[in-house]
């Protein structure tokens, strides 16, 4: 993997945990509701920026790379991808 995509790709989960974390500082109450369901908003684009830039690093010569560059500027395909990633994982540990 390159190693500027691989660093790019570990950022992602890094920045997506500050989002949690700091949804969870602003207390969630009432009148903070909003706050807290956009950065988790953002938090789920993390996720699902990380899952295409690792399928970009997939070098099969059938695979078209140019959705990965576009998607990668469309927040509500990161969006989309981080739930259909976060949904696949064992919530039973």
């Amino acid at each position: 993997m390159d190693e500027k995509l691989q660093r790019a790709r570990g950022l992602c989960p890094d920045q997506a945990e500050s989002f949690i974390a700091a949804a969870d500082r602003s207390g969630g109450g009432a009148d903070r509701r909003h706050i807290v369901y956009h950065l988790s908003l953002l938090a789920l684009e993390e996720v699902g920026k990380a899952s295409m830039l690792g399928a970009r690093t997939i070098g099969h010569n059938s695979l078209d790379g140019t959705w990965v560059e576009r998607s990668l500027d469309n927040h509500k395909t990161q969006t989309a991808v981080g739930g259909l990633v976060a949904s696949g994982q064992d919530r039973s540990g």
